[in-house]
């Protein structure tokens, strides 16, 4: 597995003034290799039309990830859009029957408890990399549970 570093959630509802796709093309400019494309109030259609689109701004450039959505991955793909993968959560399809449906590709997981994790650490052979949620309340995270990962960042790197 390649090195993330930085890593953008592009998220339609975010992302005013500008576009999706503006965001998406300046990040990719800026040298930023991994994105995320969230979508939460859009049609599977919209969707779908917006993953298609953010593919040409990032093939070769970067990993573009569909956030939840399986179904728009897998019709992007068909259609020959460079979709590298997604990133589920904990109240998406499970993680292994993700791994079954989309066969090669990148699997994200979200994973914010103690049980989570727990869970994770079975699931880990179908899973690329694990994404710990925000540290802090977001335009798009408002709950957030920061203690558990400010103290595995504080053992990481004392």
């Amino acid at each position: 597995m390649d090195n993330i570093g930085a890593y953008l959630v592009a998220n339609t509802a975010s992302c005013t003034p500008r576009t999706t796709l503006e965001v998406i093309q300046g990040a990719v400019a800026g040298g930023i290799e991994w994105i995320q494309l969230r979508a939460k109030d859009e049609t599977a259609r919209e969707f779908f039309e917006l993953s298609c689109a953010a593919a040409q701004l990032t093939k070769g450039k970067a990993k573009l990830l569909i956030n939840d959505r399986i179904d728009v991955f897998l019709a992007a793909r068909a259609a020959g859009a460079a979709v590298n993968g997604i990133h589920i959560g904990q109240k998406d399809i499970p993680v292994r029957l993700a791994r079954e449906i989309i066969g090669e590709g990148i699997i994200g997981l979200s994973a914010s408890t103690d049980e989570q994790l727990a869970q994770a650490s079975l699931d880990a052979e179908v899973i690329d990399y694990l994404g710990v949620g925000a540290v802090r309340a977001t335009p798009t995270k408002r709950i957030t549970q920061p203690r558990w990962v400010l103290t595995v960042l504080s053992v990481q790197h004392p």
